[in-house]
């Protein structure tokens, strides 16, 4: 009998790709994984040789990976100990086109902004002053109203709105508008760096207004860096300069993959999943090793479902060896799967609706194919490279692999890609997960 409609609605609330867990939803959904750097993490930001102590962080992995969820996970954690600020950076402006002065204009108006939120008064002189710092810098007509009106829209989350999902989520909508005014040309130059100190300083003077209205440190996580792919915007931002590390508060940046090859004491990486590509090993006497059933369990638990009763036999085992371990994707395909089982009238996800759901998500990143990215994923495979071994940035950053980490950091070819790129069936690489379905 088919489900109602009500039902896969439901589904897809519980597998939302794309949601953010915090509050409730993180206590309910969020699941450790193997390697995570997230207690780490969670003891360097504990344990503090002074009240004020500073540090810059960086935690990198695939777009998808669940960092911002860890992030977020992180701060409610640490909240009792400091003044928490939450920001999305790509929420605010076009961090594929951002430059320094945009984001640190950004840094300075989100700790204001969030501050007043949280029913502090800062002090509005020291915004004033960081506005006309920026504005010495820009070479466009943007008036000192305009410059006002960005600083005033940057949208962050203090103490107040993490914990509560529903304020959250409502946020308002993103205002890419968000910007200084500042040609990159004019951001990258060495010689506005009097005046780019001048800007930091006023940030810093922000930061110290709230730290003492708050009466305790301001930890910034800034999220939504780690979605940037040009690799000049990656050097001029984690490379060649300092910017990122001038606030003296505490930030967590989330960072694009590319910057593990730095391979810093300040960067840590969230691996994904690793998926075991022996399907045996998923169905042993019946029982489940792979940490991704966890994730399913307690996403079917508010509908008092066990996975036996929504998928049947090689279905998940499919998504899970599909997804690459890559927790936004495996989500997605479980959500569109159930899609597909409602479209064919069942009352449970089968091994085709999964099939085809891999193959319409296969043919979406086949169609980014180039003789060129063939050629490199061909050899990633054959190699099983590391960072820093040769690897372009645009493979390392795109979704046609995967990080992984076992003894170290690995790359590997995506396994929803293998049979376009090796040219092999599935029937060959799943074998088990056929033999299981039928």
């Amino acid at each position: 009998m088919a489900r109602s409609v009500e039902f896969w609605l439901q589904l897809h609330r519980n597998f939302n790709p794309h949601e953010v867990l915090v509050g409730r939803r993180s206590d309910g959904f969020y699941c450790e994984r193997e390697d995570s750097p997230f207690h780490d993490l969670l003891d360097q930001f504990s344990f503090t040789e002074s009240h004020f102590h500073r540090r810059t962080r960086f935690l990198t992995g695939q777009s998808g990976s669940g960092i911002s969820s860890s992030l977020l996970r992180l701060v409610e954690q640490l909240h009792d100990r400091y003044f928490p600020i939450y920001l999305d950076i790509g929420h605010n402006l076009d961090a594929n086109k951002a430059n320094r002065i945009d984001v640190l204009f950004l840094l300075g108006a989100a700790i204001q902004n969030a501050a007043t939120g949280e029913g502090l008064s800062p002090d509005p002189e020291n915004l004033i002053a960081l506005v006309k710092s920026v504005r010495q810098l820009t070479h466009t007509a943007r008036g000192w109203q305009r410059l006002s009106e960005t600083a005033r829209s940057a949208v962050s989350f203090g103490a107040s709105s993490l914990g509560d999902e529903k304020k959250f989520s409502e946020a308002p909508p993103a205002l890419p508008a968000f910007y200084s005014g500042v040609d990159d040309d004019v951001a990258q130059g060495r010689e506005i760096e009097p005046q780019v100190r001048e800007m930091i300083n006023n940030l810093n003077l922000i930061i110290a207004d709230v730290e003492t209205l708050a009466g305790k440190p301001v930890l910034l996580v800034a999220d939504g860096l780690n979605k940037i792919f040009r690799q000049s915007q990656i050097e001029n931002f984690f490379m060649d300069n300092n910017a990122l590390q001038a606030p003296i508060c505490n930030i967590i940046y989330a960072a694009p993959l590319s910057i593990v090859v730095c391979q810093k004491e300040d960067v840590h990486f969230l691996p994904n999943i690793t998926p075991n590509n022996q399907s045996d090993d998923y169905h042993r006497n019946g029982s489940r090793h792979h940490p991704l059933y966890e994730v399913v369990e307690k996403r079917l638990a508010p509908l008092n479902l066990q996975i036996g009763q929504l998928f049947d036999p090689g279905a998940l085992e499919l998504l899970i060896f599909k997804s690459g371990g890559l927790i936004r994707l495996f989500l997605s395909l479980i959500s569109d799967s159930g899609k597909q089982a409602e479209l064919m009238g069942r009352d449970r996800i089968n091994f085709e609706a999964a099939r085809k759901t891999v193959d319409n998500r296969s043919a979406v990143l086949v169609s980014r194919f180039n003789r060129k990215i063939v050629a490199e994923l061909r050899a990633l495979r054959q190699d099983g490279r590391s960072p820093g071994s040769g690897l372009s940035p645009q493979i390392i950053n795109s979704q046609l692999i995967v990080a992984h980490k076992s003894t170290g950091i690995r790359f590997d070819v995506h396994p929803i890609i293998w049979d376009e790129v090796f040219g092999q069936t599935m029937d060959q690489h799943h074998l088990g997960f056929e033999a299981i379905a039928r």
